[in-house]
């Protein structure tokens, strides 16, 4: 029920929102935006894939996760666009059970396209968006107060995302982002503990796991 109301006063707000967003077009050729996207997460997931094949199990598993990802974007046709992106992204998990944590740092740099679809008159969007970034990991590993080995690598990833958009007004907009369908990524050893290599991902359960989204302010 709880549902159902939210979907219809979504719906009322799209369509009494004072005809701004419809009778424009947001993402008209040669209107510039900038994008700030963010991601959290908190998590009692198992962790893999880490150089000393230590697990992270049990009962007493914590985690927390941030991204910021602010992105510039220039839209060379009405409703495709394309730019450049920085990125920051932070976890920590830690097991009080057998003294363990890790922490890791992922920085990176890219550029992006995206296309939007309009679904609902220029207030409702669904858009496509591909991803190419430079990478770079580090990782700080404890075990008993001890430290171990971690890793510290660049990498490359690709990604295809897809973001369902809601216009505010002219100049502001906000978006979920369902991230990852596809990814390529050059190492085992990424932030996302995806595999090297080509990839389809479940998107639903990466936004439940790490939920992402973002704001977008039109500049021009």
């Amino acid at each position: 029920m709880h549902l159902k109301t939210s979907l219809v006063v979504i719906l009322f707000l799209a369509i009494n929102n004072n005809g701004v967003a419809q009778q424009s077009k947001p993402f008209a050729q040669n209107n510039k935006w900038l994008d700030l996207g963010f991601g959290f997460n908190y998590t009692n997931s198992t962790l893999t894939r880490f150089d000393n094949d230590i697990p992270v199990t049990g009962e007493d598993l914590s985690g927390f996760g941030i991204l910021l990802n602010p992105k510039y974007q220039l839209f060379v046709k009405d409703n495709y666009c394309v730019g450049f992106h920085i990125g920051f992204e932070f976890d920590s998990f830690k097991n009080n059970g057998i003294n363990y944590k890790i922490s890791r740092y992922d920085y990176s740099v890219g550029v992006q396209n995206e296309y939007f679809f309009n679904v609902f008159k220029n207030v409702f969007f669904i858009s496509g968006e591909v991803i190419l970034g430079l990478h770079y990991i580090n990782s700080d590993i404890t075990l008993d107060n001890s430290e171990l080995n971690g890793f510290d690598d660049p990498y490359f990833k690709g990604g295809f995302n897809i973001n369902i958009s809601y216009q505010l007004n002219q100049e502001f907009n906000f978006y979920i982002k369902f991230n990852d369908w596809i990814t390529y990524l050059t190492t085992n050893e990424n932030f996302y503990d995806f595999d090297k290599g080509l990839n389809l991902n479940n998107a639903l359960e990466n936004l439940i796991n790490f939920p992402q989204f973002g704001f977008r302010y039109r500049i021009f």
